[in-house]
């Protein structure tokens, strides 16, 4: 199947002859030409019929992939193609191309006089970045495709200079208008269908304005208050510096920026997995809906709902210089077992501090708590990591990690797995209750543990599986001395540890180390 897959992708890859029309020669021209000899209504006709007239690399790879029935949402095996045919849906883009690929997007509603009415974008990533969408309807006793540029009349984007981009729905019937500058979005417009077009709704606005919604007292009356409503958190004055306050989900996606500063607000639990559940938030270059093992981006920043064996998880792309914050008794949960609560990939100079982090049910085989795949410098600090992740932490291919004063309890698998580390510190954590196999397994990593203390955990578990030396110092270690492992390969010339073969030692007493719970 693998191998099928792998074909067929050369197959949509290889150099077809196009003459092509380029964007601004369809953006002039799609208006004042009808489209004849349409076979039929299917999503596959007609946009051959539209490729034939406006012939493009992206519609051809379209055409070509609703023909072949082939389909790819792995970016490793080749172009991604969204082939949802049969629902009237295609896709075909490469996100890691950076400027030299051009991309396409299209969908059909069923009108209610019997027409179908075509969408078909195509956008091409150069300076200055650049989309156009056509409208058509088709009449399918005679056979044409008849251009509708009428059905978005009346609407401008709202921002002097924005990137405007159309997403057409996969799922429902609501088209989305996103307007972007750089990396920023800017607003989200929604289009909801009549039964004869897309109609303007309503505004997702910039931060600071007030969201519109169907309850006739406004804000307050939804049963929320007006900080609550904000999609995009609140700006205050936090311990010296300037933070976005967040108290739902969708305010702490919005936050998630490089160069940003989160606040989870005092006494808040920000379940994510409902807003990650929703396809309707990833439709963006920036917010993308992928399967699971699809988190390819290149440099670009994003936040991806990735697919996993029993839900979503949230995985950060390419963010820098952010800190995540909870103002006391801050929590951050998710409900797949499966899933990382949060996962960091080729992520930069990232602080996690004062927050309580886990899962609402036990999991197995994959998901911990925090996951980090590549970059460098991720801080945790005054943090509670529970299960039931299978480990608190599984640390891939990065380096410079650094953990303070917090605690990782309760994992139905064992407190850390790192892989190919450079450099991880550990400095007055507490390690307990963690349940099954090695309970530290690290490969290829240089790693310290300072003033650390490991107790409460499965006897039966080996505590440390190191394959090189690592350093203890100053620490308290409550496990039998049979099940201790590799701490032949730790250096203990720094502060003497202290070793005691009973996990459940009555005279350890308890520190003030983790977040803030008042």
């Amino acid at each position: 199947m693998y191998m099928k897959k792998l074909i067929l992708a050369f197959v949509l890859m290889l150099p077809v002859v196009v003459q092509g029309a380029s964007i601004q020669d369809i953006e002039a021209g799609w208006t004042t030409k009808v489209i004849t000899h349409v076979p039929s209504g299917s999503l596959g006709a007609m946009l051959q019929r539209f490729n034939e007239t406006w012939p493009t690399t992206s519609v051809d790879e379209a055409c070509r992939a609703i023909k072949t029935g082939y389909s790819n949402e792995d970016p490793e095996v080749g172009r991604i193609a969204v082939n949802d045919s049969k629902n009237g849906y295609i896709k075909v883009f490469d996100e890691a191309a950076g400027t030299d690929n051009q991309y396409m997007s299209a969908c059909v509603w069923n009108r209610s006089n019997k027409h179908r009415l075509l969408a078909v974008v195509i956008g091409q990533p150069v300076v200055p970045d650049k989309e156009v969408i056509c409208f058509y309807d088709y009449d399918p006793q005679k056979h044409i495709l008849t251009p509708e540029p009428a059905i978005l009349s009346g609407w401008k984007p709202r921002f002097k200079d924005s990137f405007v981009s159309y997403w057409p729905p996969r799922y429902g019937k609501e088209l989305l208008i996103v307007e972007q500058r750089g990396y920023d979005e800017l607003c989200r417009h929604h289009f909801k269908w009549n039964g004869m077009r897309p109609v303007f709704d309503f505004t997702d606005p910039e931060t600071g304005s007030k969201v519109q919604t169907s309850f006739p007292g406004g804000l307050d009356d939804d049963g929320r208050g007006s900080e609550e409503a904000e999609p995009y958190g609140v700006p205050v004055k936090y311990d010296g510096d300037e933070y976005v306050r967040v108290f739902t989900a969708e305010q702490f996606l919005n936050a998630l920026k490089s160069n940003a500063m989160i606040l989870v607000a005092k006494n808040t639990e920000i379940n994510l997995t409902p807003l990650l559940n929703d396809a309707s938030h990833f439709r963006t270059r920036f917010k993308q809906w992928r399967p699971e093992g699809s988190t390819e981006v290149g440099d670009m920043e994003a936040l991806i709902s990735e697919e996993v064996f029993d839900g979503r998880q949230l995985t950060i792309c390419n963010h820098k210089r952010m800190l995540i914050r909870g103002e006391g008794n801050s929590r951050i949960v998710v409900e797949p077992r499966y899933a990382f609560c949060l996962n960091f990939q080729n992520c930069e100079q990232i602080e996690i501090r004062n927050l309580t982090i886990g899962h609402t049910e036990g999991g197995y085989c994959q998901g911990g708590v925090i996951g980090v795949q590549g970059g460098w410098r991720v801080s945790l600090q005054n943090c509670d990591l529970y299960g039931c992740g299978t480990y608190g932490l599984e640390l891939n291919d990065a380096r410079d990690f650094s953990m303070y004063r917090s605690v990782i309890h309760d994992c139905t698998y064992g407190i850390m797995t790192l892989n190919n580390v450079e450099f991880a510190k550990f400095e007055q954590c507490d390690f307990f209750r963690n349940r099954e196999y090695s309970l530290i397994e690290c490969r290829g990593s240089n790693v310290t543990f300072y003033e650390c203390r490991f107790y409460d955990n499965n006897p039966s578990s080996v505590l440390f599986e190191f394959d090189r030396e690592f350093s203890l110092a100053g620490c308290i270690i409550c496990h039998p001395k049979e099940m201790l492992g590799t701490i032949h390969l730790a250096d203990q010339s720094g502060a003497k540890n202290w070793f005691d073969p009973n996990p459940l030692n009555p005279d350890l007493p308890q520190r003030s180390i983790g977040p803030d719970q008042k």
